[in-house]
């Protein structure tokens, strides 16, 4: 009996592993299926915001893009940079990953009329979606150490607000909700910016990315903008093109290169931006697993380090 339990409880340790720590997360990894459909599910929110925004060129429709494609590409940041760093891919990452993907589907279904008839819908459901990614932030939190603990707590309670606001906004009126919801992702974003920016030497290298990741960002930048530019070109196709038209448009495209303005181009740039300028461990075309720290890191920190050649 001894030995079944044993084996049941390694068997379960396995398929449902706990999030693992900051600074623990793997230096390479491939990305999973279930990834790239958690990506294509979100890219078909965006498809449902560019689309309604083809239909109404104007500024209140930039507007009304411009905060939903913010909430979307937020709650899609999020869900992404906690399996990053916390996931693992077993039972329990999957199911987080399905999780999200259960809120997303009828959020989507809701964009097209979110600042008129289903704006109240929209509103519960990015809700209830912030509140589940606080949870995950939550649950991820509870085994940091010292270092981590302030900046989690901040994390956590960022997001929880967010999933309050969005739900409260509900009860208010349509054009005043829609601009509730932009304020709120620009704060949202301040507020990670600020966080970032402060970060320790010691959070900040806790915050390093893969390639995986870094590809998979990549890969989404060029889909969510085509789906943006298919948008707008297909709005002034079918309306009569003339200065509002044409500056709402390309004013939306650059809204999405805004959102998505992370350099991708290597792990070391995105997670310079991640880590709010500090550079991040990076590999040497002799040996692509040795990862090499930059001195002025170790200098930040108290210590010293020669500068890699």
């Amino acid at each position: 009996m001894t030995s079944r339990h044993e084996q049941w409880t390694r068997l379960r340790r396995q398929l449902w592993q706990p999030p693992r720590a900051h600074g623990e997360q793997p230096r390479e990894r491939v990305v999973g299926p279930l990834e790239l459909f958690y990506d294509l599910v979100v890219v078909v929110l965006v498809a449902q915001a560019a689309h309604h925004l083809a239909g109404d060129l104007d500024w209140h429709g930039l507007g009304e893009f411009a905060a939903v494609f913010a909430l979307v590409w937020i709650a899609w940041f999020n869900g992404t940079l906690h399996h990053e760093l916390h996931g693992h891919e077993d039972a329990r990452g999957r199911s987080v990953f399905l999780l999200q993907i259960l809120v997303l589907v009828p959020l989507g279904a809701f964009i097209p009329e979110a600042g008129g008839a289903r704006g109240v819908a929209f509103a519960v459901t990015a809700g209830v979606l912030f509140a589940v990614l606080a949870m995950l932030w939550l649950l991820a939190a509870r085994g940091d150490s010292p270092e981590f603990r302030r900046p989690s707590r901040l994390f956590v309670t960022g997001t929880a607000a967010c999933a309050l606001v969005l739900a409260a906004s509900a009860a208010l009126p349509a054009e005043t909700r829609v601009l509730t919801w932009g304020l709120l992702a620009v704060a949202y974003l301040a507020g990670f910016a600020a966080m970032i920016g402060t970060a320790t030497p010691v959070q900040a290298v806790a915050l390093s990315v893969t390639d995986a990741l870094t590809e998979r960002f990549g890969l989404f930048i060029i889909i969510v903008l085509g789906e943006t530019v298919t948008g707008v070109v297909d709005g002034l196709a079918h309306e009569p093109t003339n200065a509002l038209t044409l500056a709402v448009g390309l004013v939306a495209v650059m809204v999405s290169l805004v959102e998505h303005a992370h350099d991708s181009r290597t792990p070391t740039a995105t997670a310079r931006v991640l880590c709010g300028g500090v550079r991040m461990p990076q590999s040497t075309p002799e040996d692509p697993h040795l990862f090499k720290y930059p001195a002025r890191v170790y200098q930040r920190s108290g210590t010293t380090h020669p500068e890699p050649t």
